[in-house]
């Protein structure tokens, strides 16, 4: 039997968690209402201001003033990025809510294409690409170096979703509301919040799928083509991976152990192949990249956590 949620609710709430970036999240707004077919679902926004100086109020209500979509504006003070997720969670109605990032921008047929496929496959969740989208002088070892691709698999549609992202997906608003939270506000200045809950609830049985065709895209303006940013990433990246491995294993020293020495291991095989590699930059920051991502598994083994959202 439907709950009230089915028969009352929109079909589906986009979900919108933003921090000064005004012009970012009016082009994505922008594609959101340039949806196609998106008479075809009865839609809600519901944007999330982390920001206490509310940059992006103007933006939403400018929106909600020409925009045929029902939009919402809530701001979270607090830098915490899975309190500001909890808070669109919790106001969201819709059957479905969908997650972008403030970052990016959706193609037109993305929101029809994701419904769809969790209809099709009777899905709990669906995830989608995300493509980068470069500004005009990045530089070629960047674009060359598949650092922004990690979303970008050779799956075709309604093939398990083996890993997941917050930046490009869609799950019943059932599910989410079943746990808690649902975003443990412990990784809310860290990141892995996201990830962190979809491996929650994939152990739990729900089913995944991929959506070849639902494509955004995510800026990479010129700050985040640099090595520095890179090396930032990789770090954080491992960091908060190796944090969820440890919260996960019920013996905890033991677990602590096996990530010492496989960041160790694998962290001295990437200073080798960082060697090997020099002669091709893109090559060798890649290999550079993995260092660091080991340097963040170990810091996570000895309890230090990169603040990514500060």
């Amino acid at each position: 039997m439907p709950d009230a949620m089915d028969i009352v609710g929109p079909d589906c709430s986009i979900s919108i968690v933003t921090c000064k970036r005004p012009a970012m999240l009016s082009r994505l707004l922008q594609s959101i209402c340039a949806q196609k077919q998106i008479d075809r679902y009865a839609l809600e926004i519901v944007v999330v201001d982390n920001d206490p100086q509310r940059s992006a109020e103007p933006v939403v209500q400018d929106f909600k003033n020409s925009s045929r979509q029902e939009l919402f504006y809530f701001v979270q003070p607090k830098k915490n990025i899975s309190l500001s997720r909890n808070l669109a969670v919790a106001k969201a109605r819709g059957r479905y809510i969908a997650f972008i990032d403030d970052d990016e921008y959706a193609t037109e047929a993305w929101l029809e294409q994701m419904i769809d496929t969790a209809e099709r496959f009777g899905a709990d969740g669906v995830f989608g690409p995300v493509v980068p989208d470069f500004h005009p002088h990045t530089p070629g070892w960047l674009r060359n170096g598949h650092f922004f691709e990690e979303t970008l698999v050779n799956l075709p549609t309604g093939s398990p979703a083996v890993d997941t992202w917050s930046g490009n997906c869609l799950l019943k608003a059932s599910l989410l509301r079943s746990i808690p939270g649902p975003f443990d506000e412990s990784f809310g200045t860290t990141g892995g919040e996201d990830t962190g809950l979809f491996d929650k609830l994939a152990r739990g049985g729900a089913r995944f799928v991929y959506c070849a065709e639902a494509n955004v895209y995510e800026a990479v303006p010129p700050e985040r083509t640099t090595v520095s940013y890179i090396m930032k990433k990789a770090l954080r990246g491992g960091n908060a991976h190796t944090r969820r491995m440890l919260d996960r294993a019920r013996r905890k020293a033991m677990a602590r152990l096996f990530m010492l020495v496989k960041a160790l291991c694998q962290g001295a095989v990437a200073v080798a192949l960082t060697i090997v590699s020099a002669p091709s930059r893109a090559a060798s920051i890649k290999w550079t990249a993995k260092i660091a991502s080991n340097i963040g598994r170990l810091l996570a083994v000895f309890n230090w956590h990169y603040q990514a959202y500060k």
